[in-house]
């Protein structure tokens, strides 16, 4: 099984998975390589449970012309990520209405993208 995390609730049972994700970014940071919109980070937190971390968003606020931080290419491509590893390892694939919260996203706009995979 694969969960899609950005849920508070996931970070708060699994705290490996904000501790990898603070070290990716941290790389990422001295190098500038594989922590851009869309790249996808998997972490195994159980011997059947992963987590899949997407950066879906471009900071935290909405921006001087409104947009919000949600960008919804990135959602795109990093689900195509999460499908292609579910594929490989046989698993399926969880997730709340992720980019519809604190990144501002709409359910209409996301919900296409999940489907048409």
């Amino acid at each position: 099984m694969i969960l899609v995390a950005g849920a508070k609730v996931l970070l708060q049972l699994f705290p490996n998975v904000g501790q990898n994700q603070k070290k990716w970014y941290r790389q990422w940071h001295k190098s500038q390589a594989n922590f851009t919109l869309g790249q996808t980070q998997f972490v195994q937190v159980e011997s059947n449970l992963w987590i899949a971390n997407i950066i879906g968003q471009h900071k935290i606020y909405t921006d001087e012309n409104g947009q919000p931080p949600i960008r919804y290419e990135a959602i795109q491509e990093g689900l195509k990520k999460v499908g292609d590893f579910a594929l490989e390892i046989k698993a399926t694939v969880h997730m709340p209405r992720i980019g519809c919260g604190l990144a501002g996203g709409t359910w209409d706009k996301t919900e296409p993208i999940i489907s048409t995979r």
